[in-house]
């Protein structure tokens, strides 16, 4: 019984392949959405009858929009590679930036990707700002939550320290033992 359990055990960390299909199918849909949207934005900003303050405004908003749209693309892209690395085939080649130790790496690589989008999101509000609602609620709210996904990725960053600090102490005396 206990090798049945073991057996199936082992086997489900495929069902991940199902979210890795499903976030890069998702990842690709977003990204090829976005690059149209640029494709619009060519042809609007191109074929207008008249170039005024209120048009480049309403031209960054679209494009502040289009770079939101990309970067979350990106941020499944990010999922899908790190769940494929994570469960399935650690031995891709990937860039450096992009590599997976442990699920830490893909939530600190996540994490960051999200600090972005919500700067993004606020810089969207702020060029569309008209001066009559109170944008200083929403620059609050994102700030306090920059600062704690911050604190997140830095409190990942000492806790992986210290337990590489842990294994590289470990290791003098393991080999003393041989």
């Amino acid at each position: 019984m206990k090798r049945a359990i073991r057996k199936v055990i082992q086997g489900s960390r495929y069902l991940v392949s199902l979210a890795v299909v499903g976030a890069f199918l998702a990842a690709a849909l977003t990204l090829v959405y976005g690059l149209i949207m640029v494709g619009v934005a060519i042809r609007d900003t191109v074929t207008a009858e008249r170039f005024t303050v209120a048009s480049t405004k309403l031209l960054s908003v679209h494009i502040i929009d289009i770079i939101d749209l990309l970067l979350l693309g990106t941020v499944l892209y990010i999922v899908a590679v790190g769940l494929y690395v994570l469960f399935l085939d650690e031995d891709i080649e990937l860039h450096g930036w992009l590599a997976f130790r442990d699920m830490e790496d893909l939530k600190t690589r996540l994490v960051g990707v999200i600090i972005v989008l919500l700067g993004v999101e606020f810089l969207g509000a702020v060029v569309e700002w008209n001066g009559r609602s109170d944008i200083l609620q929403l620059g609050i709210a994102v700030g306090v939550a920059v600062l704690a996904l911050a604190g997140f990725i830095i409190a990942t960053a000492l806790l992986d320290r210290r337990g590489h600090k842990a294994e590289q102490d470990k290791q003098p005396a393991e080999q003393q033992d041989s």
